[in-house]
């Protein structure tokens, strides 16, 4: 299911754009750094992937090798422990706990099905509109 996007970048050990959202656990996107030029033509959350690879493209990197299949390499984390958390994880923790979607309601019942061309679909979850229902809006209850 679509709902999970993000993306890292960094040059020179320097982070250049950090976007991360979990829809089913936050109500607002972390976004840190600024939009990539790629970001104004191609939204970063396209479900389709298109905008992480147009980023990629965006920052000189080859999305090809993304998309193909490898030869069976893969890399394995050999370390003990990760890094202890710095404040780029306490900015995170801090959006999390600011942004996090409450515990009630059903997130599962604003699932949408969206069709692909060529046939098939995804599911995708659509945010509750912030206006008011049409029979509000109309009666005013």
């Amino acid at each position: 299911m679509s709902g999970t996007f993000w993306l890292a970048a960094a040059e020179r050990g320097r982070l250049v754009r950090l976007h991360w959202n979990l829809r089913t656990s936050l109500t607002e996107p972390f976004d840190l750094g600024d939009r990539l030029a790629s970001e104004n033509e191609v939204p970063l959350e396209d479900v389709d992937g298109k905008g992480l690879l147009a980023a990629m493209d965006g920052l000189g990197l080859d999305p090809g090798p993304a998309m193909t299949p490898t030869s069976g390499q893969k890399y394995l984390w050999t370390g003990a422990t990760l890094p202890a958390a710095g404040d780029l994880q306490a900015q995170i923790n801090a959006h999390h706990d600011r942004f996090k979607r409450p515990e009630e309601g059903d997130w599962t019942k604003r699932i949408k099905v969206v069709p692909r061309s060529g046939g098939g679909f995804d599911l995708q979850y659509q945010p509750p509109s912030q206006k008011p229902s049409l029979f509000k809006r109309l009666f005013g209850k």
